[in-house]
């Protein structure tokens, strides 16, 4: 199993978008690992997990052909995880190549069908997203997904647990990720503290790796209730090694980060490896 982070910060992303602080300016002096945009990612060999405004040059700077792409799963309905309106872009009218005069569409060739997960008001966001387009006319397939939930993602089989990130009208999900030789992952963005059903399946499971919500980083406790600081991530960790779910050699990586609440990389990585864990970066692959 590879996962590759295309992209490791919070929503304002690292440095923030508008921001003249002295430590975005710092970080956008830095550059390289220490700038951070949308947390998303793509797990070999065709599947991406969320969908936000930059996925177009994520997935080109990472060389990730997003036409190949089969498989769409997304957490939740927040602009930095969810920007449907790129769908339009898939129309298409059957031809290779575009011939003389004829009217332009956005895409020429053959398109492999896309599966599209999330909730069912996230699939109907999508769907009214389309502006008169059909998803089958899209090469799309909209499949809806309900917490505590196992389906089929390709060759993985996910499960939808639910995440303590409040979206108004909706749910959002983290996911347990297992491929066919037994591997196990738990995508953990976003979210705060998990809820208690989230304990609950994850009950007796043994993962190889967690990536978690560490967006409020060294504020302390409690500093973001749809969100993890380090202290949340360690009492999380705390747990999952409690009942069973974290062996001593599994991995637990940390994304989804806030310019505001964490140093830079290049200062932060060390004090997080120091702490048995990994800080991740736009471009690194995780192995299990």
């Amino acid at each position: 199993m590879r996962l590759l982070f295309l992209g490791t910060g919070a929503a304002e992303e690292v440095p923030s978008v508008w921001c003249a602080c002295a430590k975005c300016r710092r970080i956008r002096e830095l550059g390289g690992r220490n700038r951070r945009r949308n947390a998303c990612a793509f797990l070999e060999p065709d599947v991406v997990i969320d969908h936000p405004p930059t996925l177009t040059s994520q997935a080109w700077d990472a060389g990730v052909d997003l036409s190949a792409v089969r498989h769409l799963v997304f957490t939740h309905g927040h602009m930095d995880h969810f920007y449907p309106h790129l769908f339009r872009w898939r129309l298409g009218d059957g031809r290779e190549e575009p011939q003389g005069g004829a009217p332009v569409v956005p895409r020429y060739g053959q398109l492999p069908l896309l599966f599209v997960y999330g909730s069912e008001k996230l699939l109907d966001d999508v769907a009214a997203s389309l502006r008169g387009s059909t998803p089958e006319a899209l090469r799309m397939a909209l499949c809806p997904v309900r917490a505590g939930q196992s389906f089929a993602v390709g060759s993985y089989r996910f499960t939808a647990i639910p995440a303590n990130h409040p979206v108004p009208g909706d749910v959002s999900f983290n996911y347990l990720i297992e491929d066919q030789a037994g591997r196990a992952l738990l995508y953990g963005l976003d979210g705060g503290t998990p809820p208690e059903e989230a304990w609950e399946l994850l009950e007796g499971r043994q993962l190889d790796a967690v990536i978690l919500d560490a967006t409020t980083g060294f504020t302390g406790h409690g500093a973001a209730s749809n969100h993890m600081s380090l202290h949340d991530v360690r009492e999380v960790v705390a747990r999952l090694r409690k009942i069973g779910a974290l062996a001593p050699g599994s991995r637990v990586v940390l994304s989804h980060i806030n310019a505001h609440h964490w140093p830079p990389h290049d200062e932060a990585a060390p004090r997080v490896e120091r702490e048995g864990m990994i800080l991740s970066y736009d471009g690194m692959w995780l192995e299990l």
